[in-house]
């Protein structure tokens, strides 16, 4: 009896909408927006649109981790620089000086890059970084001259 009712309705439904002639269009509609049409596509887009989100977020985290492991790169060449500036300086002192002072200058330009990386990622104009951790040298033979104006 449940069945009838319910082949019953589908029937007066149909004749509400004009007839069994109505019911091609009807299955052309449902079977365009829920078999491969806009139904589908607005899911698989809003997903993929999250995923974007997640890749980005990935990057973004990805990116800052080597910019901390740049960081403590920096403090360590910098331990260095400052440990061989305290000797009396030398020949072979001066090239080490030099040498650490490309790792750093490296080190730095990498971190600048990578903050101009994330700031990208972010939306937001990059920070421009204060690295100058080796302090400059003391100057050396300072002499004092005093000069008198002619009279």
């Amino acid at each position: 009896m449940l069945a009838w009712m319910k082949l019953n309705s589908i029937k007066n439904f149909l004749v509400f909408l004009g007839g069994p002639q109505v019911l091609p269009v009807l299955t052309l509609v449902a079977g365009t927006f829920l078999g491969p049409g806009v139904f589908w596509q607005l899911k698989h887009s809003g997903l993929e649109e999250k995923k974007g989100e997640l890749d980005k977020a990935r990057q973004i985290i990805e990116f800052r981790e080597k910019m901390q492991q740049d960081l403590v790169k920096i403090i360590e060449i910098s331990n260095n620089y400052l440990a061989a500036s305290s000797i009396q300086p030398d020949e072979e002192r001066n090239s080490e000086i030099s040498k650490i002072r490309l790792r750093f200058d490296l080190a730095r330009d990498n971190f600048i890059h990578l903050e101009a990386l994330v700031a990208g990622l972010e939306n937001r104009p990059p920070k421009p970084p204060d690295i100058n951790l080796i302090p400059p040298r003391p100057p050396s033979n300072v002499r004092v001259q005093i000069i008198t104006p002619p009279q």
